[in-house]
């Protein structure tokens, strides 16, 4: 276990299942995806968070692809990797928080209320 100062990592993970009432198409996933992130992790340090140790995660959509995603600073945007296709009806996403600063239930919170914003 890695400790910052006097900080111990906050630790967070998550898997929940994605289904669109209407089929989404893959480039509205990845900007749905793009504004839940940035709004996670600006929650994040307005709640305190003083470091990103990792946030990373896989928007796993079946046949028509997937999408991870990765970010580890607040000075940075989050980085991509893969390719989600076509339409989408259904999807599922995981993600891992490391985080300093902050207390879990906190960071629980702050990603149920991006989570139901930008998917819900």
């Amino acid at each position: 276990m890695t400790i910052i100062g006097d900080q111990v990592p906050t630790i967070f993970s998550s898997k929940q299942d994605l289904k669109f009432c209407v089929h989404i198409e893959a480039s509205d996933l990845k900007a749905k995806t793009k504004a839940f992130i940035f709004e996670l992790t600006k929650d994040l340090k307005h709640s305190g968070c003083r470091l990103i140790g990792h946030i990373k995660g896989l928007v796993n959509a079946g046949n028509n692809g997937y999408l991870m995603f990765s970010i580890t600073s607040f000075k940075e945007g989050a980085r991509f990797k893969g390719k989600i296709v076509d339409r989408v009806e259904y999807a599922t996403i995981t993600i891992n928080v490391i985080v300093y600063a902050i207390e879990q239930k906190i960071v629980k919170t702050l990603y149920q209320k991006a989570f139901n914003k930008h998917f819900g």
